[in-house]
């Protein structure tokens, strides 16, 4: 065997040891879907039983694209698959990662957020969050609403965007004051011929800056309720007042 020869078949040898001690999966199928060769990850990974299944995964009516990643369940974990074109071959190249941890997390997350969106989407109050530019962050199905604007035509903007003037001063004065005190405010606020009863407070963001969090009840049947009361309360002082003066009237006359 010539020096050359001997050179590339020590790195080949190299090469291939170097293959299989790598913790992620790899495997070379020929164009018929046939492995020609895996390392001992992938052996681990995916077990002799599932490659047919793997390869369905992988090749639904034609390889997947070398941009695409796919999870597969496998056994007790979820791999990640991804492919890449065998240089001199019509085959693929298959990388198979573990990311079991990942993806439950991932599910977790999203169940979470869904519960999380669930939970205040279902609230008759308002909700939202702003930064500290006093832009929304986040808003509930009520807010929503009263804006008559959908979610992604909210985000990202302030009140002088989405309410009349007079409005959108009140709700950024109280705004400004969470902001400038650090404390939570509680007010009474007006707006469209409701009133509300207003709860802000200032929330710490993941940049570590300071936004503003709220929940707004709409507190105008108890208004009105009250109102109703001061007139029934007068009409009785009157009709009292009204009767007591017939009554000594009559005891008068007698």
């Amino acid at each position: 065997m010539s020096d050359k020869a001997g050179l590339a078949s020590g790195d080949f040898r190299c090469c291939a040891q170097l293959l299989e001690a790598f913790s992620d999966g790899i495997a070379h199928f020929d164009s018929d879907g046939a492995v020609v060769a895996h390392n001992a990850a992938f052996r681990r990974l995916v077990p002799e039983g599932e490659t047919a299944r793997l390869l369905t995964a992988l090749k639904p009516g034609g390889w997947l694209s070398p941009a695409e990643a796919i999870h597969f369940p496998c056994s007790s974990r979820i791999l990640e698959l991804r492919l890449s074109r065998a240089e001199g071959s019509d085959g693929v190249l298959c990388f198979a990662r573990d990311v079991t941890q990942e993806a439950t997390l991932e599910d977790r997350l999203r169940h979470s957020e869904y519960l999380y969106k669930t939970f205040v989407d279902s609230s008759l109050d308002f909700v939202f969050l702003k930064d500290a530019s006093l832009r929304y962050l986040l808003c509930n199905e009520a807010y929503r609403k009263f804006l008559g604007a959908r979610e992604d035509d909210i985000l990202g903007k302030t009140d002088q965007e989405l309410m009349e003037p007079a409005t959108a001063a009140a709700c950024r004065e109280s705004d400004l004051r969470v902001l400038e005190t650090r404390e939570a405010v509680v007010r009474e606020e007006n707006a469209r011929g409701n009133a509300y009863l207003v709860a802000k407070f200032p929330v710490r963001l993941k940049d570590g800056t300071v936004g503003v969090g709220a929940y707004i009840h709409d507190i105008s049947a108890m208004r009105k309720a009250e109102r109703q009361a001061k007139e029934l309360a007068s009409q009785v002082r009157k009709e009292k007042k009204r009767l007591e003066l017939i009554v000594n009237n009559t005891i008068d006359e007698i």
